[in-house]
């Protein structure tokens, strides 16, 4: 695979957009050079305009690419509140799932359902911390700070991920992905009716 997976500084991004739009996220080295892309595909403008309407807390899946445009993973939250990815084979990389009494936390759990870590919310959920499944640190996630009206009026969102060493699978692919995978199980709900 890219440097996605072995870049210890990334950043992944949303680009301004009202609530409603499909979610789309460019994911960048540390200086700045973009390793990959991932976005819903085929979300008709009538689906668009009903999650605007109504809010949508359906399951969603974005299709990741590298810088190239070559097919890296498929990441998939589901409306129970997981998240699933995959190879572009279909193969099964890991998932996120419910963890603990923190809403914001999530499992990691590898393609044969054992336990590989957790993703651990701090209080505000803007923070997080990423453990091995022995509670090691292996990485931080922060979700930016990004502006009164970007964080109320769009989906918006920028978030920051140290790692702190390099990762065995599957902790090596679901690591870089973490941000992706809470922005859709958590913050893509921002896609409520505004008024």
């Amino acid at each position: 695979m890219n440097d996605l997976f072995g870049s210890p500084l990334l950043w992944v991004e949303q680009p301004v957009r009202l609530p409603a739009a499909k979610a789309a996220y460019t994911i960048l080295d540390g200086g700045g050079a973009v390793l990959a892309r991932a976005a819903e595909q085929g979300v008709s403008l009538r689906r668009q305009v009903t999650r605007a309407a109504f809010g949508d807390a359906s399951q969603r899946t974005v299709q990741m690419t590298g810088a190239g445009g070559e097919p890296l993973l498929t990441i998939t939250a589901r409306a129970e509140g997981g998240a699933t990815v995959l190879r572009p084979d279909g193969a099964l990389v890991g998932t996120f799932d419910g963890s603990g009494p923190n809403y914001h936390s999530r499992a990691l759990h590898g393609p044969g359902g054992h336990r590989v870590g957790e993703v651990t919310a701090a209080k505000v959920g803007r923070r997080y911390a990423v453990t091995d499944v022995h509670g090691v640190p292996v990485a931080q996630i922060e979700k930016k700070w990004t502006g009164v009206a970007k964080e109320v009026l769009t989906t918006a969102d920028r978030y920051r991920v140290e790692i702190a060493r390099p990762l065995a699978d599957p902790l090596r692919v679901l690591v870089p992905v973490a941000a992706v995978a809470l922005d859709l199980i958590f913050f893509e709900s921002k896609d409520w009716p505004i008024g």
